[in-house]
C-alpha cells in the first residue's frame, strides 16, 4: 500500500487510520516480538547537534557554517548563542571539530531508522513494526532513564499524554519515553516530513534525545571523537529490546498484555529478557556509526 502523497501533511492523522486498518485486517498480528526481517539492517545517524559557547555564536558564524556545511543549520529562537545543525554529515563533523572544538554541545540526538528494502513501501509492515517496539523497547534498562514514562501524542487534546501499559492496542501516533531528570528521552514514531517537508521515503525511527551530553562524556565538540569509542556502550540500553520477562508463565502473560511497561517502574523481581537478533542489529547499527564518528574527528 503506498502513502497518498496528499497525507503527507497529516502523518499523525493518516497514522491513525492506518492503525485501525491493521487491527482490522490482520487480527492475528504479532505484536510482542520485533520481527525485522522484512527490513533493510537499521542505519544510525547523529540527527542533530546543538553547539553554544559563553560569548555567543554570530550571525556572521551561522552564514558561514550554512554555505560550508551540508547540514541545516538553524539558531534555535530561544537560545541565541546556539547553533543546531540538523543532520551533520562527517564532513560537518569534521569541520565542526578543526574550527569549533572548543564549543560546548548543548544537546544530541542519535536515530535509528529502519527502511524496507528500494521500491517497497509496504506501510503496514512499518505500522506494524511500530507496534512492535512500542511493546518492546525498554528504555529503562538505561542507567540514565530512571523514573521512566511513557507518553503518546493524543490527536483529540493536541498533547502528550501517558500511554499506559492496559493499552493494549498501541499508540496510534509518536511514542516517547522521558526521563526528566536526567535530561534523556526516546521517541518512537512513523517518519513521513523531514523538516517540515514531505520524506521521499516512510520510515520507523528510534530517536535518543541527550539533553545533558556531559553524562555520555561529550562536553565539547572535542569530545566527539571519544563520544564515538563509546556510542554503542552508552546509548544501546537507551534502545533494548525486550522479548519476554524472565520468569513464569504469569510473566509471560503479562509479557503479551502489557510489553515492557509492565516493567516500567521496576517491578520486584523483574527482568526484561533481551532479544538477542534486534539487539544485535541496532547495537551494530550504533557500532557503525561510531566508527563513522571516530574517522570523521580523528587527529
Amino acid at each position: 500500500m503506498a502513502l497518498p502523497a496528499k497525507k503527507l501533511d497529516e502523518s499523525a492523522i493518516f497514522e491513525l487510520g492506518l492503525h485501525a486498518q491493521l487491527l482490522k485486517l490482520d487480527r492475528d498480528f504479532n505484536h510482542t516480538r520485533v520481527d525485522l526481517k522484512p527490513f533493510n539492517r537499521p542505519h544510525a545517524k547523529i540527527d542533530c547537534i546543538t553547539i553554544s559557547r559563553p560569548v555567543g555564536i554570530t550571525n556572521a558564524e551561522i552564514c558561514f557554517m550554512q554555505l560550508q556545511l551540508n547540514g541545516t543549520v538553524k539558531r534555535p529562537n530561544n537560545r541565541p548563542r546556539t547553533a543546531t545543525i540538523h543532520d551533520p554529515s562527517n564532513a560537518d563533523l569534521r569541520f565542526l571539530t578543526k574550527h569549533y572544538a572548543d564549543a560546548q554541545i548543548d544537546s544530541i540526538e542519535i536515530a535509528i531508522d529502519v527502511h524496507l528494502p528500494n521500491r517497497s513501501n509496504d506501510l503496514y509492515l512499518f505500522r506494524g513494526l511500530k507496534l512492535q517496539l512500542r511493546h518492546c523497547l525498554a528504555p529503562q534498562r538505561h542507567q540514565n532513564f530512571p523514573n521512566t514514562e511513557r507518553k503518546f501524542f493524543d490527536l483529540n487534546c493536541g498533547q502528550y499524554i501517558h500511554d499506559a501499559a492496559s493499552n493494549s492496542n498501541g499508540a496510534p501516533t509518536t511514542v516517547t519515553y522521558s526521563s526528566a531528570f536526567k535530561g534523556h528521552s526516546l521517541k518512537l514514531y512513523l517518519k513521513t516530513r523531514d523538516q517540515n517537508k514531505p520524506s521521499p521515503t516512510v520510515f520507523v525511527r528510534t530517536e535518543l534525545r541527550i539533553e545533558s551530553p556531559s553524562w555520555a562524556g561529550l562536553e565539547f565538540v572535542s569530545d566527539l571523537n571519544r563520544f564515538g569509542q563509546n556510542l554503542r556502550k552508552y546509548c544501546s540500553d537507551a534502545f533494548f529490546i525486550g522479548k519476554g520477562f524472565n520468569l513464569d508463565d504469569i510473566a509471560g502473560t503479562k509479557w503479551k498484555k502489557y510489553g515492557s511497561a509492565w516493567d516500567i517502574k521496576g517491578q520486584k523481581n523483574l527482568q526484561v529478557r533481551p532479544d538477542p537478533v534486534a539487539n544485535k542489529k541496532f547495537g551494530d547499527a550504533l557500532s557503525e556509526l561510531g566508527r563513522a564518528i571516530i574517522k570523521a574527528t580523528g587527529r
